[in-house]
């Protein structure tokens, strides 16, 4: 059981946070948000600067928006591991947070199906693990291309099920990605030139669906990669 540092106050219904809740997590030692309930509107402007992670934060937001985190100084967090997981009516502008200390993103947006904002300017250099990123992001078509990709290990689901994602992310640097596994399975609008992708240290990947209009899979050498092959990982990202 993680060890709550501080109680999270709110209004009668939950609609709105006074105080935010912090605890040390079980899993990793962060020092981790309380999530919020699924009914939150409103936040405190200020983002306690001790909290490393927002893991789970927004699980099930059932809002489009959350007044004050457009101001949150997000600088010192680590993890966003499915901080807006499921919340399926979220579209919210929140490309002005800094995300530079972040190494974990994965399943940020896990089917948050509305959400279509611009993060263009998002500093990632420091993460390693954005599998699922996008993850049933149904609506996403932001251009991401300019994401410094250089130290990301995972890239596996990172835009499954993103059915209208199609930007151009062929000049990512993906060398260090060892698991690219149903990337783009899903992806129906994809259709991009990946053939510069540096695949060499890939051990896990699995070419996209049939059904995809992605045809520059066939100009990769993602299939002649030695170490390639169609293990499964795992799907399930549920707490």
């Amino acid at each position: 059981m993680p060890e709550i540092i501080k109680q999270a106050i709110y209004n009668a219904d939950k609609t709105e946070c006074l105080e935010i809740g912090y605890q040390v997590s079980s899993d990793n030692g962060y020092i981790q948000i309380v999530p919020f309930p699924a009914t939150i509107k409103k936040v405190p402007k200020t983002l306690p600067k001790k909290i490393t992670s927002l893991s789970w934060a927004f699980k099930g937001l059932q809002t489009s928006s959350v007044e004050g985190i457009q101001n949150w100084d997000t600088s010192n967090v680590e993890t966003m591991e499915c901080m807006f997981y499921e919340a399926k009516s979220f579209n919210q502008p929140i490309g002005n947070w800094d995300v530079s200390n972040v190494t974990n993103m994965s399943g940020m947006f896990f089917n948050a199906s509305l959400f279509n904002q611009d993060i263009s300017d998002w500093d990632v250099s420091n993460a390693i693990d954005i599998s699922a990123m996008f993850y049933g992001a149904t609506s996403f078509n932001q251009d991401i291309s300019n994401w410094d990709t250089s130290n990301v290990f995972y890239m596996y689901q990172m835009f499954y099920n993103a059915e209208n994602f199609n930007q151009p992310i062929g000049k990512w640097d993906v060398s260090k990605v060892k698991n690219k596994n149903n990337m783009l399975f899903g992806a129906k609008s994809f259709n991009r030139d990946l053939s510069k992708w540096d695949t060499t240290n890939v051990y896990h990947f699995k070419p996209p669906e049939k059904k995809s209009n992605f045809n520059s899979y066939q100009k990769t050498n993602w299939t002649n990669n030695k170490n390639s092959s169609k293990s499964k990982n795992k799907n399930s990202r549920t707490r």
